[in-house]
């Protein structure tokens, strides 16, 4: 077992140490009636993140249906890569005070979605399910150049199995 202590916040608890434990405790939590947090709170930390990163992320829309938050942002930062806006993403991610998190990628035509479930298991157990759409000019060059990379290696790796 591992006592954790997050941010000036003590935690009394302790944690087992095999991280597969760790996402089946989470995933128990995360699927209780109870567990998802209809409070904004997570929107306002997302907030201040972005305004912390204003010269590469600006937020164009939030909005909750059916208790998913859903956070539209463009994306102006340094890179031409997908690895630039996974580390701009993660960067701002950090900023974001989340104790167990769950976040998924998944790349669209014109934008880039992280689909996250964060929040905390055990006794005062509470979370968010968020999908934050990343899009721009900068997203849409970004997912255009990774579609033509992805497909000039899946032919060159046909070609070389032919040969």
């Amino acid at each position: 077992m591992l006592a954790i202590s997050h941010g000036n916040v003590s935690r009394d608890r302790t944690v087992p140490v095999d991280p597969f434990k760790n996402l089946r405790r989470f995933s128990d939590a995360a699927t209780q009636s109870t567990w998802l947090d209809k409070y904004s709170g997570i929107i306002d930390e997302i907030d201040v993140a972005v305004n912390r990163r204003r010269s590469v992320f600006k937020i164009i829309k939030t909005q909750s249906i059916a208790n998913v938050w859903t956070i539209d942002l463009e994306w102006s930062g340094g890179g031409d890569t997908l690895h630039c806006l996974n580390r701009d993403f993660y960067a701002l991610w950090g900023e974001v005070a989340c104790e167990e998190q769950y976040i998924g990628r998944v790349l669209g035509q014109q934008v880039v979605t992280y689909l996250a479930l964060v929040g905390q298991s055990g006794p005062d157990a509470y979370g968010f399910a968020l999908r934050i759409n990343i899009q721009g000019t900068q997203v849409r060059d970004v997912l255009t150049r990774t579609r033509a990379f992805i497909s000039s290696e899946t032919k060159r790796a046909g070609h070389a199995k032919t040969e």
